[in-house]
């Protein structure tokens, strides 16, 4: 494959794909990219087995407070984000970039298990 191909291949996925960042409250963020077909439960589990060394469980939130929990269903993640008029993080002129936020901040949990 030569970097031709590559580029193509990879403008290919990214414009094909929804992306996500997921921030967490330390202000560390990583971004991926989910098919656009995807489920919430699928956005959990991409999540999940990135922090796979995690025990507590994976909450994700729309906010960076913590009160809006994002349920980890079946639902479509593009009808979710739709339905709920959940905004890119980006600026205009900018690929969409959905943010999340995950609380792995064992002092910041408002949740009881």
């Amino acid at each position: 494959m030569d970097r031709e191909e590559y580029t193509k291949l990879l403008q290919s996925y990214e414009n094909s794909a929804t992306k996500i960042c997921i921030e967490k409250c330390c202000d560390y963020r990583f971004i991926f990219f989910l098919n656009n077909e995807a489920t919430l439960n699928d956005l959990y589990n991409y999540v999940t087995t990135f922090y796979s060394h995690i025990t507590e469980p994976i909450l994700l939130y729309l906010d960076k407070y913590h009160n809006n929990l994002i349920p980890n269903n079946r639902i479509n993640l593009k009808t979710y984000l739709t339905h709920n008029n959940i905004l890119s993080c980006t600026k205009l002129g900018l690929p969409t970039v959905y943010k999340f936020h995950l609380d792995l901040c064992s002092k910041h949990k408002n949740c009881i298990f």
